[in-house]
């Protein structure tokens, strides 16, 4: 489940229409959802579903499930991600 909403969310990158954009992105992330109830320890797709809500400027949301994802599997450890994330945070929230 999560390698098919992984899937999907690559095959959208290139799509030009902001709401085909918008829906399908949506139904990723409850397709992460899923994932993540039926296999609660699966680190990929927690680390998967940060990459999608920080794509979509959620990024409160993806830091929390990037630590899900740490928390998991040290293989999740991405330090490059992590400090983009913090950045967008802050940006966010109209700290420097």
């Amino acid at each position: 489940m999560a390698d098919y909403a992984w899937t999907k969310f690559l095959n959208i990158q290139f799509t030009k229409r902001d709401d085909v954009l918008n829906s399908e992105l949506q139904n990723i992330l409850l397709d992460f959802e899923k994932a993540i109830q039926l296999a609660p320890n699966n680190g990929n797709a927690f680390f998967n579903k940060a990459v999608v809500l920080m794509s979509v400027s959620r990024y409160e949301l993806a830091m929390v499930s990037y630590r899900e994802a740490v928390k998991i599997s040290e293989n999740h450890v991405n330090p490059k991600f992590y400090e983009e994330l913090k950045v967008n945070i802050r940006t966010a929230n109209g700290s420097n």
